[in-house]
């Protein structure tokens, strides 16, 4: 044989046992579908009952895009973003969107404290904390804050933890667009949500552009005051220089001249003053300050009536009507007050012109003068500080001039783009799903339950888990049939079954021992209901129609089952013949016979004030066995099963051969090999040939060639007492 023999020869064995494994899982699914069936429905109620119980939970989405086109639109940025800038701008804008400062501002929208899914409930801890200290649940009246500010911080920690709890914000995929995702028991709620998270995240970057601007504008105010007061620093020094060497080297003309052109800059500086001091106190008066300086009348009454309102909403009488009378009133003193701050900046910018021309007058007079070089020196140096500050003050101003413009443009660089709408379908729980997998997981384990059944709790399923399992080789392998199999041995010789009858006898043969008598077979199994009975009539009839001469002793006298297969009735049976003084006539007389196949039986019945065990344990039925052993090649002794009563134990020392029949899927493997061990414990020399029998079709058992047929007339199986 050569080496591809030898493999293809290994792939044979696979192949089959892949195949029964599956003909042996098919199986156990057909025998135990009720259990399957059973444990799939309850697990499906217990997840139907579980999706019951669980709260349905609504999403709504809102989509923000990260976009400064209307910035630049306006000018306010013109410089290009590149593309590894606005990657990290989106995902530090998704940060900023999930704060705690757009969420209190969210909540405060919404008033979360009032709500009863998010609104402020005692911790498992607080409760705990209160029923152990025997208090009463602090519950305060929340329901009249109006404000989230007035909240204890702990309370405002916990409502926001609460809102980013039900909150998914993802940037969608590689684009500049963010998601805002709000889940709650209510479809309208999880849009409002969604939404007032997105308008606070908007509002709050407007509001922290203008005030980023503001304290631009302030800083720059400063600076532009502080250089202001330099260059009018430098403009009164170079004024009194020239005063005081007009005076060393000018004529008295000309000194008189710039005598008068340095008291209408002195007056005009003045009138500048005032100016200024009245625009500070009008934007006090803006802010709804009362300042040091006189003001116009109107906007004086403005600030009057204002200052009533606020009164009047301090000791709460008609707080709505007051806050309203401040918003009007603020709204007329801001109108007002721009428009003459506008007037009285214009004012004051015409005269710092007129006071520069004077300046220009007054330093061009005094160049006319015959100057010494030193002198003209000096003036050159104070001049050149003088305009050095000024181009600093000019840039400066420009700078604040555009810096306050952005206050009053400040545009978000985010929009919403599509405000949440109230979702139709809930999206917690996935019903669908969840029945899905769990319809797969009840199916799983009722097959998970049908296998443990056969595996763990049940019987054997092939000729290899048993040997596997004991450790001994299945003498045959008995297909199941529908009703009377016994009748198949001598109806349809050429039938599974019958064959599988013929290689249980062959067996028997083959490991009994050589004797110059008969052979004594005995024939038990671990529990009832394992076929026994019709097993031993088979293999009695199938001997006997081979032409040997066979007995079928029934010994099972609580359950007689082959006086029940046969038909018999009550007459002349073992219980009596064991009672008696059992003559040869005596055990002849008590015989019957079967005329189809020649086989002989003798019967049993139930009853009888003896016990069982004394009746099989008596000398003589050892006897009755040792001269049925005489007469006949084979004696079959059907006893009651092992693993119930002490019967077939008793029986064994009288035997040759055993035959163990182990109903498939039917029989515990703990009792088979409980009462296998039972069997041969202390029986010297007893051959023991196990028998699966009523084997399902779906495993492939049995050993007929499938051309057997059942014969169209039953044979006289009548069993008729011996002359």
């Amino acid at each position: 044989m050569n080496a591809s023999d030898l493999s293809g020869a290994g792939d044979v064995p696979q192949a089959r046992a892949a195949g029964l494994e599956l003909r042996i899982l098919i199986g156990t699914l057909l025998r135990h579908s009720m259990l399957v069936l059973l444990t799939a429905t309850l697990i499906m109620l217990v997840i139907v009952g579980i999706i019951s119980q669980l709260d349905t939970r609504y999403t709504a989405t809102a989509l923000i895009v990260v976009d400064e086109s209307e910035a630049r639109l306006v000018g306010l940025d013109d410089t290009p973003e590149q593309a590894s800038n606005l990657n990290n701008r989106i995902e530090t804008e998704a940060e900023v969107l999930g704060s705690s400062a757009v969420l209190l501002s969210a909540a405060q929208r919404l008033r979360l404290w009032r709500d009863d899914e998010f609104g402020i409930a005692p911790g498992t801890l607080e409760k705990l904390r209160n029923l152990i200290a025997s208090t009463p649940v602090n519950t305060l009246a929340y329901d009249e804050v109006t404000d989230i500010s007035q909240l204890p911080a702990e309370i405002r920690a916990r409502l926001v933890t609460t809102l980013d709890e039900s909150l998914r914000i993802r940037r969608r995929g590689l684009t500049s667009v963010l998601a805002v995702s709000a889940v709650s028991k209510s479809p309208q709620k999880a849009a409002e949500i969604a939404n007032s998270v997105s308008d606070a995240y908007i509002d709050l970057q407007v509001e922290a552009r203008v005030q980023s601007a503001q304290r631009a504008a302030s800083f720059l105010q400063q600076r532009v005051d502080g250089l202001a007061s330099d260059l009018s620093s430098f403009d009164a020094e170079i004024d009194a220089f020239i005063l005081e060497q007009s005076g060393k080297i000018g004529t008295p003309e000309a000194r008189e001249a710039i005598n008068a052109l340095r008291l209408q800059i002195e007056e005009i500086e003045g009138g500048k003053q005032e100016i200024t001091n009245l625009i500070a106190g009008l934007e006090s008066a803006s802010q709804g300050v009362f300042p040091a300086v006189d003001l116009p009348a109107d906007v004086r009454n403005l600030l009057e009536r204002r200052a009533e309102a606020a009164a009047q909403a301090n000791a709460q009488l008609s707080a709505t009507d007051a806050a309203e009378q401040i918003r009007v009133i603020d709204e007329k003193l801001n109108a007002i007050t721009s428009s003459r701050i506008g007037e009285l900046t214009t004012q004051r910018n015409q005269t710092d012109t007129r006071t520069a021309s004077l300046r220009k007058s007054l330093q061009e007079l005094f160049a006319q003068q015959s100057i010494p070089n030193e002198v003209a020196v000096d003036l050159y140096r104070l001049q050149r500080k003088s305009e050095n500050s000024r181009a600093l003050y000019e840039s400066y101003t420009t700078r604040l001039g555009a810096v306050q413009q952005q206050i009053g443009l400040a545009l978000p660089n985010a929009r919403v783009v599509a405000p949440a709408i109230t979702p139709a379908e809930s999206s917690y729980p996935p019903r669908f799903a969840i029945l899905a997998l769990g319809a797969m997981m009840a199916l799983g384990f009722g097959v998970a339950a049908a296998l443990l059944r056969d595996h763990l709790f049940g019987g054997f399923l092939s000729d290899e888990q048993f040997e596997s399992v004991t450790g001994m080789r299945v003498g045959a392998v008995v297909p199941r049939e529908a009703e009377s199999p016994e009748e198949l041995v001598l109806m349809d010789p050429l039938s599974v079954y019958a064959e599988s009858i013929r290689r249980v006898r062959v067996n028997v043969e083959m490991v009994a021992p050589r004797r110059g008598d008969g052979q004594v077979v005995l024939l038990t199994s671990s529990a009832e209901s394992e076929g026994k009975s019709t097993l031993s009539l088979s293999l009695a009839r199938s001997w006997a129609s081979n032409g040997r001469r066979t007995i079928l002793v029934d010994a099972d006298f609580r359950q007689p089952g082959l006086t029940r297969i046969l038909g018999l009735s009550s007459g002349r049976t073992l219980n009596r013949l064991l009672l008696s003084s059992m003559t040869a006539n005596d055990i002849a007389g008590s015989i019957l016979r079967e005329t189809g196949s020649g086989l002989e039986v003798l019967s049993s019945e139930v009853g009888g004030s003896w016990g069982s065990d004394v009746l099989v344990g008596s000398q003589q039925f050892a006897d009755l066995i040792r001269h049925c052993r005489e007469k006949y090649d084979f004696v079959i002794i059907d006893t009651p099963p092992i693993g119930r009563v002490v019967d077939a134990r008793i029986i064994t020392k009288l035997a040759d051969t055993v035959v163990f029949v182990v109903r498939s899927g039917h029989a515990n493997q703990r009792g088979v090999m409980a009462a296998m061990r039972e069997l041969t414990m202390d029986s010297e020399g007893i051959r023991l040939v196990p028998v699966l029998n009523a084997a399902h079709s779906l495993l492939g058992m049995g050993y007929g060639y499938g051309y057997g047929h059942h014969a169209e007339k039953k044979t006289d199986a009548a069993v008729k007492k011996a002359s």
